[in-house]
């Protein structure tokens, strides 16, 4: 806890997206008779503590810069389009003395998880110094989600989605990101009422039965064809299943495209 202090929250905009940044600010002092002399001997440092605040400060925008460099690539990665991130970020005054680096200071930390609190390194090498910081960072972001609970072996339909904004899990799970990866899906595990959703909460749909009769669909270089087939095994999408041609009687690998068909890969 900051004694004597007020708590700020600071809205940055950077590349098209808010960032939240909280500080704190030091409360105003009581003017009084037993405060005199303090503040007489606080006015004579005001300029060393101000530059070493400066220092401190300074380290921390560097800091702050970096981790929303990372977070800039995971939103890439993970390709989510829209985020609104939350940081905050927690030092010791010592963190002033590395200002004084002749060399760049270097920000390192032993867990590769981004999201909530983690401990950081700040390195100078010149000269040999190393503190210890703190940074606590949530992301909401523009996910789809369910409108309703969709309960184990439900088929996920278009209608049953919408895009909300929600607190992205600090857990290492797998999100869905894009309205793409649900097409064609299956309730595995239970999916909440507007909470993200984890690749493993779904299964792909089942669109062929083994013993179905389907279409095959072949086409390469400009030549297409559709030819009668039946299913040895069961599948949906992206899954290889074993078809029998029933004209020549040759088994080949297919891929369900939907409900009764199949297409050739070459």
């Amino acid at each position: 806890m900051i004694n004597d202090a007020e708590q700020i929250t600071t809205i940055v905009p950077i590349n098209n997206i808010n960032y939240i940044s909280k500080g704190y600010i030091k409360k105003p002092v009581k003017m009084g008779s037993g405060t005199s002399h303090f503040l007489l001997s606080l006015l004579l440092m005001f300029p060393l503590l101000s530059r070493a605040e400066n220092n401190k400060n300074e380290v921390e925008r560097q800091l702050r810069t970096h981790i929303l460099t990372l977070v800039d690539n995971w939103q890439k990665m993970n390709k989510i389009e829209r985020i609104q991130p939350e940081l905050t970020l927690r030092s010791s005054r010592a963190v002033a003395t590395l200002s004084r680096c002749s060399s760049e200071i270097r920000f390192t930390k032993k867990s590769d998880k981004l999201l909530g609190v983690q401990q950081w390194k700040a390195s100078c090498s010149s000269p040999n110094r190393t503190i210890v910081m703190r940074s606590q960072l949530s992301i909401k972001a523009l996910l789809p989600v369910t409108k309703e609970t969709l309960q184990r072996g439900q088929v996920i339909q278009p209608d049953m989605l919408t895009m909300q904004w929600v607190n992205y899990p600090s857990s290492r799970a797998q999100i869905v990101t894009r309205m793409s990866q649900l097409q064609g899906k299956r309730v595995s595990h239970k999916l909440g009422r507007l909470k993200a959703i984890q690749a493993k909460q779904l299964i792909s749909n089942i669109w062929v039965m083994a013993g179905e009769h389907v279409i095959i669909e072949a086409n390469a270089s400009g030549f297409s064809a559709n030819m009668k087939g039946e299913a040895l095994q069961s599948g949906g999408e992206g899954q290889a299943i074993k078809v029998k041609n029933l004209s020549s009687g040759k088994v080949i690998l297919a891929y369900p495209i939907g409900k009764g068909k199949v297409e050739t890969r070459f």
